[in-house]
């Protein structure tokens, strides 16, 4: 997720950017259009820096605000990201 000048979350912009996203791979022509392009993380070349910033970047907001997560449920609701 994007921050805004403030420091703080633009969670309405992300969901809507998603929600778009997604819209757009529902249409067959767009689909294959995107899968024949190569996936964005295979020119990063420094995975334990590119997993910090994109694979946990949620689970540390998480800890962040909630401390530790045992004892308690957690609930994913996944984004594909184009």
């Amino acid at each position: 997720m994007e921050r805004n000048r403030t420091g703080q979350f633009n969670i309405a912009k992300d969901l809507a950017t998603q929600i778009a996203k997604n819209f757009l791979m529902g249409s067959a022509a767009f689909r294959r259009w995107r899968l024949k392009r190569p996936k964005s993380a295979t020119s990063y070349s420094n995975t334990d820096e590119f997993l910090k910033n994109y694979a946990f970047a949620s689970l540390d907001l998480i800890l962040e605000h909630s401390g530790d997560l045992a004892g308690k449920s957690v609930c994913e609701i996944g984004l594909a990201i184009i």
